[in-house]
């Protein structure tokens, strides 16, 4: 997950490695702009502005403040940023998908 000038940038860099454009894939639990890259024959799935829709409420929520949560890890000399998992699984457990939480 990034922002919009993130994907911009991963966009540029990964270019050839880009498989499925960058564009806006609602569906009925989440709402994102979804792209697809095939890094060292690995789909690496690039996304921004995340909401989820609460299966409490029926209200979509932004879970763009999940940036300021990132670490960086390193594999094998490349920094990654991820969002820690205790943070995904608060807002799987917000939509309500069981299959997420197992």
């Amino acid at each position: 997950m990034t922002d919009s000038e993130g994907v911009d940038v991963i966009s540029d860099l990964f270019k050839n490695e880009q498989i499925k454009s960058i564009e806006k894939r609602p569906s009925d639990i989440w709402d994102s702009y979804l792209g697809t890259f095939l890094m060292n024959d690995i789909e690496v799935e690039v996304m921004r502005s995340l909401k989820v829709r609460s299966c409490l409420d029926n209200q979509w929520y932004c879970l763009q403040h999940l940036l300021e949560l990132r670490k960086l890890v390193t594999v094998d000399d490349v920094i990654v940023p991820v969002v820690p998992l205790q943070q995904l699984l608060s807002a799987y457990k917000k939509a309500g998908r069981k299959k997420d939480l197992v």
